[in-house]
């Protein structure tokens, strides 16, 4: 009489090569996971923000750094030379407001 495989032996048989597929699986998940998610790095122009996140309404810049919303919302997409361009501007723009500037964010 032939073996006839039962649902016990099949998974004691295949059971590890799944668990190591799955574990295998799992990880790489994780590392497209971190690799696709990653922000760009700002260490070159820091952020102008400091925290007095508030938009003044006839300017509609924030009184806090000077940037306007769509800065602030794609800040961490542009490059370093756009981030630079407006990093100069904020100066002039919180003089406007008629508020002080501060070098870099948390200081104020």
């Amino acid at each position: 009489m032939a073996a006839v495989a039962t649902p016990q032996s099949s998974a004691s048989a295949g059971g590890a090569n799944v668990h190591l597929a799955t574990l295998f699986a799992f990880r790489v998940a994780i590392f497209i996971l971190l690799i696709t998610s990653a922000r760009p790095s700002m260490t070159d122009v820091e952020s102008p923000c400091n925290n007095v996140c508030a938009v003044e309404p006839i300017s509609a810049l924030c009184i806090g750094c000077g940037r306007s919303l769509a800065e602030i919302e794609g800040w961490m997409r542009m490059g370093a030379d756009e981030r630079v361009r407006i990093m100069a501007q904020l100066p002039r723009r919180l003089a406007a407001l008629g508020r002080p500037h501060t070098a870099r964010a948390g200081v104020g």
